[in-house]
């Protein structure tokens, strides 16, 4: 079991995996040229016993509920925000999983003409994080043979890490943010990272792929495009299959 530490600015996304510690500091550093801040920040960490928390420095104070505080815990589903000293504000959010790496669901993206994003029941996916989701944040839509995100939210999308306040083409690997819900796009695939929070999907819209089916998904946008060169793709969902634990007798 670790933590997960989700960090946000007005321009980028990015998380942290916190070592298992059971005694010692630690530090995750803001870089300004990735978050579009005026100055790199050194979160200052604690871990004694197994337990978390964030020390407030000179860089930096911290905010929990409307609160200023000279350090904070951070457990599963903590939500505070780093005021600095240029003020910029950065947001983060703590999630605990039991591993970092972990398989995520997939859906048939093939034949959905748009799918809706937010905190209504109505919507196709249904997710919220302290009332800060929307009640519609976003919706993924065809158009022709390629995908559009388009943001309805003042809180914006971030896709690939950076923060989207309108609408953006959908490239092979786009990786999707909206408050801890993760959405990788994978053509006629996506792939909804479910690990840890609570969220709902209208399986009677998007089809689960279980692990037995055989889903091939072509890659050619990029020859459409006229992409050239090598391609980065971030985490890769995955379903494993099951190992067989019967005996094998050799003769």
């Amino acid at each position: 079991m670790g933590y997960i530490v989700s960090c946000y600015s007005q321009a980028a996304f990015k998380e942290f995996i916190l070592p298992s510690e059971k005694n010692a500091d630690y530090s995750i550093t803001i870089r300004s040229n990735y978050f579009g801040i005026k100055d790199d920040i050194k979160v200052q960490l604690e871990v004694l016993d197994g337990k978390w928390k964030i020390k407030r420095t000179r860089q930096y104070s911290i905010v929990q509920d409307n609160h200023q505080k000279e350090s904070a815990a951070l457990d599963d589903q903590v939500a505070l925000t780093l005021n600095t000293v240029h003020q910029d504000e950065i947001f983060m959010f703590v999630r605990r999983s039991a591993s970092s790496i972990h398989p995520f669901n997939k859906y048939i993206l093939s034949g959905v003409n748009e799918i809706r994003i937010g905190k209504n029941d109505s919507n196709d996916i249904c997710y919220d994080f302290r009332n800060m989701v929307s009640r519609e944040h976003a919706r993924i839509g065809r158009s022709g043979d390629r995908y559009i995100l388009k943001n309805y939210s003042q809180n914006g999308v971030y896709v690939n890490s950076t923060l989207i306040m309108d609408e953006i083409e959908l490239d092979f690997g786009a990786y999707i943010n909206i408050l801890g819900l993760h959405i990788v796009y994978l053509g006629e695939i996506i792939a909804v990272d479910t690990d840890g929070i609570e969220v709902s999907i209208n399986e009677n819209i998007l089809k689960p792929i279980t692990s037995n089916e055989d889903v091939t998904v072509y890659m050619d946008n990029r020859e459409k495009k006229g992409i050239t060169g090598g391609i980065t793709y971030h985490r890769a969902p995955r379903n494993y299959e099951k190992l067989d634990s019967d005996t094998v007798e050799i003769e």
